[in-house]
Formats: structure tokens, C-alpha cells, sequence
């Protein structure tokens, strides 16, 4: 577990290559166990200092934007490792961007008054985009996990040796 996370560091930036599946999942298990802490805390002290919301935000979007770095890459490398492009880990880190985006830029009371238009046709509209949206979403992610539990390509494919050594 721990070689692993320390793999996961080591190789950050690296989108060539072949990962093992530990060698994706530990540092995904306690980046996801880190990122819900740093969240607890982070809505503890906004509670505590409320006028201090925007910092608090700024600073776990920056620490999620680090772990999401990581993430991806560990994800091309996992999905080479399989015998798969990177389109499927772009395509959830084009989403992801905009899901943090979203966060720290979206405004409740913006978002309420958008929903409060007179134009029902456009609401409409909007209504079916999401849903499409979040359906292609659902989809994404469970490909995702389906891709990220398979077993290594035995061997040498086009993205490297084989990380187990067969």
C-alpha cells in the first residue's frame, strides 16, 4: 500500500507506461479518504470564521486539483496497462475540471434565479441537457471502474512492458 502511494507521487506527471491495479487503487482509496477529511475540516472552519468561505474554498480546490493531477495520470497509466487509449480518463478529467469549476465559481442565488425564468422552453431545454449530461457521466464512470479492475495485458503491449513482469 504504501509503495504504492509513493509510486503514485513519484510518477505524477508520467502519462507513459503501465500501472498495476494496487498500483492505481491504494493511492485512489486513501486520496478519496485525504480529500474527504480535508473536506470536513475545511467546512469546519468555514463554519467556525464564515467570512473566510472564499479562502477556504480557494485552498481545497487547489488541494483536489493536486490529487486530480495524480489521479489522472495514475488512470492513463492504468488503462494503458490494459491495452486502452487515454480518452476515457480525458474525458473524466475534462468533466472533473468543470464539476471544480462549478463549485468555486457557482453562486446559489445565481443558480436560483436562472431556474426562475419566465422562459419554461429554455428551462426545458436546459432540464433535458443536464439529464443527457448526467447520463454520460454515469456511463464514463462505470466504464471507468470496469476498465480500472481488469487484469494486465499479459505481456508487452503498444504502451510497454508488462508492470507484473509476465
Amino acid at each position: 500500500m504504501i509503495e504504492s502511494y509513493k509510486l503514485f507521487w513519484q510518477n505524477y506527471f508520467k502519462l507513459e507506461g503501465r500501472s498495476r491495479r494496487r498500483d492505481f487503487w491504494w493511492p485512489f482509496l486513501i486520496n478519496t479518504i485525504l480529500s474527504g477529511i480535508i473536506g470536513v475540516i475545511i467546512f469546519s472552519l468555514s463554519r467556525l470564521f464564515p467570512h473566510s468561505d472564499m479562502i477556504y474554498n480557494i485552498i481545497e480546490v487547489m488541494i483536489n486539483l493536486v490529487i486530480l493531477i495524480g489521479t489522472y495520470t495514475a488512470a492513463v497509466r492504468r488503462f494503458h496497462d490494459i491495452g486502452k487509449s487515454m480518452v476515457i480518463p480525458s474525458i473524466f478529467l475534462v468533466i472533473s475540471l468543470l464539476g471544480i469549476y462549478n463549485n468555486l465559481f457557482s453562486n446559489n442565488q445565481t443558480s436560483q434565479l436562472s431556474l426562475q425564468t419566465q422562459n419554461q422552453v429554455l428551462n426545458g431545454i436546459l432540464s433535458v441537457v443536464a439529464i443527457i449530461l448526467s447520463l454520460f457521466i454515469i456511463v464514463i464512470c462505470i466504464m471507468s471502474l470496469v476498465y480500472s479492475v481488469r487484469d494486465s495485458q499479459k505481456g508487452t503491449n503498444q504502451y510497454g512492458p508488462n508492470p507484473k513482469g509476465e
